[in-house]
């Protein structure tokens, strides 16, 4: 967990929640409230640990995985990033060759 910064780990833990469809409110119980998830989020270091384990576990993940779904969020984007280049590449092709429409 110790290569994994805090500002990485929130923007991954974002992602999930709204990948999920929760709004910070809805996950907010009596340990968490809207403003730590939010602090957890931005990647702010007064958060614990054991709260960031918490909040993991409400999104169905657990932190030891964070690595692993880092990685698979990383492969994600990077297919997706392919796909945009051969859009791209056909475009230009198109306009290269005049078959616009």
């Amino acid at each position: 967990m110790d290569h994994l910064n805090r500002s990485e780990l929130g923007k991954l833990l974002k992602r999930r929640r709204i990948e999920l469809g929760f709004k910070q409110k809805e996950l907010a119980d009596e340990f968490l409230s809207p403003s730590t998830i939010s602090n957890i989020e931005l990647g702010k270091r007064k958060v614990s640990m054991d709260t960031i384990a918490y909040y993991c576990k409400k999104l169905s993940w657990k932190l030891e995985d964070i690595p692993k779904y880092l990685s698979e969020g990383e492969k994600k984007e990077e297919e997706r990033f392919e796909e945009l280049k051969l859009v791209l590449q056909s475009i230009e092709n198109d306009v290269d060759f005049g078959n616009t429409k």
